[in-house]
């Protein structure tokens, strides 16, 4: 077979997975740092601890919290929608130009952890498909 030894599908298995799940980490690490949360870190464990769970809750919670709040494009501040000044420097805001939803560093982010899931399930359905044994088998007699 091609892909014997160490560098077989299952080392490019556990080896996608783990890349997979640290590219996520850091995006949603980076998002929220960007969006000013305070529980960055916490997300980010969640992310490596749980996977694509946590991953979506944090969506969630940043979209509910997008749509009442807006960023300051004066002083970058994070303010309710329902006010028409800024509260911290007092410019008027302007609430219809369209915000990008994610910025272009975490969607680096996100296509290296997508490309690295998908490789992840094609190896991962090649080993089921091809039969190989996954782990180290003992032969004693």
């Amino acid at each position: 077979m091609i892909f014997d030894g160490l560098f077989g599908f299952t080392m490019i298995n556990i080896l996608s997975a783990i890349l997979y799940k640290v590219f996520l980490c850091m995006a949603v690490y980076k998002d929220a740092k960007e969006h000013e949360d305070k529980n960055a870190v916490l997300w980010a464990i969640l992310v490596v601890l749980f996977g694509l769970i946590p991953t979506i809750i944090y969506l969630i919670f940043r979209y509910q919290k997008e749509k009442e709040f807006i960023r300051c494009p004066h002083c970058g501040k994070m303010i309710a929608k329902k006010y028409p000044v800024c509260m911290f420097c007092k410019q008027t805001i302007n609430t219809s130009g369209p915000e990008n939803f994610v910025s272009e560093e975490v969607k680096k982010y996100i296509i290296a952890a997508g490309v690295l899931f998908i490789i992840k399930l094609i190896v991962g359905n090649l080993i089921n498909l091809l039969g190989a044994r996954q782990g180290i088998t003992l032969h004693l007699f």
